[in-house]
Parts: structure tokens; C-alpha cells; sequence
């Protein structure tokens, strides 16, 4: 049996989600291996060769001549033209969803990820402050007025994410953020 082009590099986190979401729903075949943080195996010199930053999730494309990919934005848009899936060829539909895929990798993710971490991390062991914890603010805003900060909700605005067209790379980059404001 041949080994599947794809190689996947990543934790169950909301960044690690996305690329598994993207192979699952396209059908496409890939090999595993899970990264454990624990035992820091993302800055492991090897794991350094794939993600220069030391982050999950990272792909290698073996069908590719080994091609390394990293950033989760990257790699669904690596893949979205590589399978000539979930993203749309119509170059101003294409455009709307890499401007939402680049909000998100922008603005949304690190919001949450610096949210997540001062909340439910710091905040528990004693690192109080009041500033970081309270911000961003998880109490929605109407849509028309969202951003990645301040007092905006995304599981009160995953729709934005989700409206035509409906599965795209777009979707992927949002889901595994969606449902877990802190």
C-alpha cells in the first residue's frame, strides 16, 4: 500500500482541527502523527524543519517533493488548490472567503488564543490581570459592526462564516473557534 501524499502534524486544539476538518470532509487520505506539547515535541529539531515557528499543525506533501506547510490559514489554502476544493475559482467570491480565512488567522484566532490562555490558564494559577482577562469582552454586538475584538461574540456570529459560499475554507478556519469563547 502506498503512503497517502499527505503527512498531518497536529494536537486537539482549535488550530488543529482545521486541516483534519478539511482532509475529512474532502476525502482525502493522510498519515497522522499526533503532536504532544507536554513532552514540547513542537520544538524538536525535526518538527523545526517542518514549522520553523515550533507550532501545530504543519502538513508535508510527499506527493509534492516533501513540500513543508505550517500556519493552519496556509495549509487550508494549500490544500483548497491542491484538491480543487472549498474555495471558490470565481476570483471576487475567492476573495470574500480569503478575506474572512485572513480575519480569522488575524484577528479572531489570536483574540481567542489570548483569551483562552488568561482566562483558563493564567487567571486558575494565580496570574491575575483584570485588563487581559476581561478582553475581549465575550458579549456579542450586531454583525454589522463585528471585530475581532471588543465586545464581539463568535459563536453569536459563526454565520458570517457559514453564509455562501456555504463549506469553504472559510468554514474550516472558523469551526473549531466556534463554541468555545471564553
Amino acid at each position: 500500500m502506498t503512503q497517502p501524499d499527505i503527512h498531518l502534524f497536529t494536537a486537539a486544539t482549535m488550530n488543529g482541527y482545521k486541516p483534519v476538518i478539511f482532509l475529512e470532509e474532502a476525502g482525502v487520505p493522510y498519515d497522522l502523527t499526533p503532536i504532544d506539547f507536554s513532552k514540547q515535541e513542537q520544538k524538536a529539531p525535526a518538527f523545526l524543519q517542518i514549522s520553523p515557528n515550533g507550532r501545530i499543525p504543519a502538513i508535508v506533501d510527499r506527493g509534492n517533493g516533501d513540500f513543508p506547510a505550517f500556519e493552519s490559514g496556509a495549509i487550508l489554502w494549500y490544500l483548497a488548490e491542491k484538491y480543487a476544493c472549498f474555495l471558490p475559482i470565481d476570483a471576487k467570491a475567492r476573495s470574500e472567503v480569503l478575506q474572512w480565512v485572513m480575519f480569522q488567522m488575524g484577528g479572531v484566532g489570536p483574540m481567542m488564543g489570548q483569551a483562552m490562555y488568561f482566562q483558563r490558564i493564567a487567571a486558575p494559577n494565580g496570574e491575575e490581570h483584570p485588563f487581559a482577562i476581561n478582553f475581549p469582552s465575550p458579549k456579542p454586538i450586531p454583525a454589522q459592526n463585528a471585530m475581532p475584538f471588543g465586545e464581539w461574540s463568535l459563536v453569536d456570529n459563526v454565520h458570517l462564516f457559514m453564509r455562501r459560499p456555504f463549506w469553504t475554507v472559510r468554514g474550516f478556519a472558523v469551526f473549531g473557534h466556534a463554541g468555545r469563547s471564553p
